[in-house]
């Protein structure tokens, strides 16, 4: 079951890059503790310009800091070895590519400002479906 939810985000990942083709994504994340977010990560890694991290309504939640940890560990796998100090995915100096927010809310407001100030930026929610409900109602 989890192999199939990693197909669907790579084939949602796919649709979104045909749907806006070089847009800059800010992407706002947050998962439940007991699902393959590992996983998520490596794919989003390649997708998102930043990932605004925090936590869905829901007791099962994962603390956005345990998630920023888990994308350090992720960044350090997967980054593309340029060896350009510019590179947010290959440069100590810069650390992950990410933010931190205990509150949905604060999450999307700032994803929402970083693309208002890119030419092509986006904004995307995923993770769990309990962040993405309540992000909904915010902007209902």
């Amino acid at each position: 079951l989890q192999t199939e939810r990693v197909v669907k985000l790579s084939a949602r990942i796919a649709a979104v890059r045909g749907y806006l083709p070089g847009a800059d994504i800010s992407t706002v994340v947050g998962v439940l503790a007991d699902k393959d977010f590992d996983a998520m990560l490596r794919h989003l890694y390649w997708f998102s310009g930043h990932m605004f991290l925090t936590q869905p309504p829901n007791d099962r939640a994962l603390e956005p800091a345990e998630l920023a940890d888990r994308l350090s560990r992720v960044t350090a796998e997967l980054s593309c070895g340029c060896g350009d100090p510019a590179c947010l995915r290959c440069s100590a100096e810069s650390g992950p590519f990410s933010t931190v927010f205990s509150a949905p809310e604060d999450a999307l407001n700032a994803a929402i400002t970083r693309a208002q100030h890119s030419e092509r930026g986006a904004v995307v929610v995923c993770g769990s479906l309990y962040l993405i409900s309540a992000v909904r109602g915010l902007l209902m």
